[in-house]
């Protein structure tokens, strides 16, 4: 982004009288300036500096350098986007907000910032101002790699301890953090603004995101000297390792040369020290991590001991509130005898409570049977009864047979259904 080529003349001179003359134009020129600030100044580093220099780099073969730039930085600092370093390391970077009219008016928390420091030459301050916006941007990175790289794999309060050095390789926090100036400001707003580390003097501490906040201990401190040593002696048997083969190189090329046997012979002597050297860092490293293992055993001795103990005393509790066998088998009976009471009630109010002989019931039954039959035999008297016709031939029969016979029958029915 430029600076509009029609609006130079505007932009570059003091044209702090048109806040009264022309507040329109006055808006419109600290509003450009702005965008043009953030785009070229303020979209990377943590640290802006306001002074004689940005004056410079500013300046216009025509027009010279800004007459009002300070009205642009002041308005930067009341809006928050930019941080006084005062107020930075203050923790008051995110004291109330007042709303943009009364900010505008110079009633907000940062009415009594001023960058300018004279109306001559290189009337601004030397100032050190904070970006915010880039302070939140490159937090959420290096807290990203924090979470995936370090406390995902720790194991142990050791692995969350560490010198600057391993903490910056593991969270590539320079490839986040390019300046002196943005690693300082970084570490301090993670350790007082969000509490994501504590900051010793020569390591950091990655705090639990289970326990919270917490202050550092002297046996921090000395996990911390361990790990440091331990990093120290790598790095010097690494040094010695590549002296042996150095000097195992000279040693082969003397002997192929056929270099005399006293030159030879002290290569061989230095080989040998670099070898015991090697050797010796060696047994240090090993005792030295045995010791953090050690460390990191006790450690977790600690917390299970301390899980188990809480654990013992939760059963404890509930046990407290619980009944001994005795009362739950009294408490089944009395269960037993509701049920039944319940059910004893239920028969008597549905009139199924009066009790029955059995002999009754067999003798009801035989009874009920025989009048069974007598009906069926009735039921078909009373059939073939239906099917006679009085002087109706109903069959073939002899030429001689009169009507009596068939009335001899019918009453001979009769008297078998009497």
């Amino acid at each position: 982004m430029e600076l509009p080529s029609t609006r130079l003349g505007s932009l570059y001179k003091d044209f702090r009288p048109l806040k009264e003359l022309n507040p329109d134009g006055y808006a419109a020129n600290i509003n450009t300036w702005k965008k043009y600030l953030k785009n070229r100044f303020l979209s990377h580093n943590c640290l802006f500096f306001s002074g004689s220099e940005i004056l410079q780099e500013l300046s216009n073969d025509v027009y010279g350098f800004p007459k009002s730039l300070d009205v642009v930085i002041d308005a930067l600092v009341q809006e928050g986007y930019l941080i006084s370093s005062d107020d930075f390391y203050g923790q008051k970077m995110y004291s109330r907000e007042y709303p943009k009219l009364m900010q505008w008016i110079g009633l907000g928390k940062n009415r009594f910032f001023k960058s300018r420091r004279n109306e001559d030459g290189y009337y601004l301050k030397e100032l050190k101002l904070i970006v915010k916006v880039n302070v939140e941007s490159k937090f959420k990175t290096i807290v990203s790699r924090i979470n995936d790289r370090i406390i995902k794999k720790a194991t142990g309060i050791t692995d969350l301890i560490m010198p600057f050095e391993e903490f910056f390789e593991k969270t590539g926090f320079y490839d986040i953090a390019d300046t002196n100036d943005d690693q300082e400001i970084l570490l301090f707003y993670m350790a007082h603004y969000t509490e994501t580390i504590l900051k010793g003097f020569n390591f950091i501490k990655i705090t639990d995101p289970i326990k919270g906040t917490e202050d550092l201990t002297i046996n921090d401190t000395r996990i911390a000297d361990l790990k440091l040593a331990i990093s120290g002696i790598s790095k010097q048997i690494e040094k010695m390792q590549t002296e042996q083969t150095d000097y195992s190189k000279i040693l082969a090329h003397s002997i192929r040369g056929g270099a005399p046997k006293d030159t030879q012979r002290k290569f061989l002597q230095a080989r040998k020290i670099a070898d015991r050297h090697v050797n010796r860092l060696l047994e240090y490293q090993n005792n030295l991590l045995e010791i953090k293992s050690q460390i990191e055993m006790s450690i977790t001795n600690e917390i299970l001991v301390t899980t188990l103990s809480d654990a013992n005393e939760t059963l404890k509790s509930v046990t407290k509130y619980s009944v001994s066998v005795d009362q739950v088998e009294d408490l089944l009976d009395e269960l037993k005898d509701h049920r039944e009471q319940n059910l004893e009630i239920g028969r008597m109010l549905s009139g199924t409570g009066e009790i029955v002989d059995e002999r009754e019931l067999d003798a009801e039954l035989e009874s009920l049977e025989e009048q069974t039959k007598v009906e069926e035999s009735t039921s078909k008297v009373l059939d073939r009864l239906s099917q006679l016709k009085l002087g109706e031939v109903t069959e073939a029969r002899p030429v001689g047979e009169t009507p009596r016979k068939e009335e001899a029958k019918s009453k001979q029915l009769l008297r078998e259904y009497d």
